[in-house]
Order: C-alpha cells, then sequence, then structure tokens
C-alpha cells in the first residue's frame, strides 16, 4: 500500500510531498492528519477554482467511479481530499508529474493544482473532503453540489474517447 500527500515544491508547483510505503502487517498506521483551523489558507495554484461547497469544518464522504480512460481536467479547491483507490487504478496528475494508485493505495489532496486519468479497465475511489478555508467569495467558481444524493457529474470531467 502506497500514500502520498501532496504539497506545493520549492518552485511552487504541485507536487508529491511524502511517499512512504505503508506496511501491510500493520494494525493501525496514521495516513495523514493536520490541524486544518489553523493551516491557514491552502495553495494559491492557477489551474481552475472549483466550489465543492464544503465549508470550513464541514465534511463530505463519497464514492466515485470513473470509467476507462475518463479525465478529470486539472483544478483546484479549498478542500482537503482524502481519497482511496477501491479498484482498479488511476492517475493522479500533479505539476511535478502523473503518479500511479492502485487498488489499496491513498492520497491526501491538499488543495494543490491536480487532475486524474482512470485506468483502462476505470476505478472506484473512496473520499472524504474537509472544508479547510472558507470557500471562495469569487461567484465565477464553477460549483459542485452533492446535496439531495443526486449523482453528480465534477466539472472538467471527460469521458474517454470513443
Amino acid at each position: 500500500m502506497r500514500r502520498l500527500v501532496t504539497g506545493i515544491g520549492g518552485d511552487g508547483k504541485s507536487s508529491v510531498d511524502e511517499q512512504p510505503t505503508i506496511a501491510a502487517d500493520l494494525t493501525y498506521s496514521v495516513l495523514y492528519e493536520a490541524d486544518l483551523q489553523n493551516q491557514g489558507i491552502l495553495p494559491a495554484g492557477v489551474a481552475p477554482l472549483v466550489d465543492l461547497k464544503v465549508g470550513p469544518g464541514a465534511v463530505r464522504w463519497f464514492r466515485a467511479v470513473m470509467k476507462p480512460n475518463q479525465r478529470i481536467e486539472t483544478h483546484r479547491t479549498h478542500t482537503v481530499d482524502l481519497v482511496l483507490v477501491v479498484e482498479g487504478s488511476v492517475d493522479l496528475v500533479l505539476d511535478d508529474g502523473t503518479h500511479s494508485l492502485d487498488a489499496g493505495d491513498c492520497v491526501a489532496v491538499t488543495g494543490v493544482d491536480h487532475g486524474w486519468v482512470a485506468g483502462t479497465t476505470g476505478c472506484v475511489m473512496i473520499a472524504v473532503i474537509l472544508g479547510a478555508v472558507s470557500p471562495p467569495s469569487a461567484r465565477g467558481a464553477p460549483s459542485l453540489d452533492h446535496g439531495g444524493g443526486a449523482a453528480s457529474q465534477h466539472p472538467g470531467v471527460s469521458s474517454p474517447a470513443s
């Protein structure tokens, strides 16, 4: 099992800060922790901002299914996203390159510029999204509202080429 934690490198670009392998025989492992109340503003980034409608102190837990080769274009959020790949594989695309994740791997995406590309068989991810800072005040940010249990499509999602 691999665990990735994203951050901003010395060049100001999104990158992987940590990438340890978690021993399979451990019964308890801290995968990520942060004081979101005192974390301050998440990185500014240059990718389009997507407002996930998860305010400070709020949380959303969801399952995401991506079709084979489906792509979610590079974007950023004002959230910390804790993601576990449960089936298939997916590439996490950061400024420092592509990071392949397989079933059992996890990542903490800390508000940095990022995108996703599903593997050739698609993938299923379970994610917990934590509101880390005030949502953007600019009304130009695309909104993603998962309220009411309705299925939604993430802005920037493109279907695989036919």
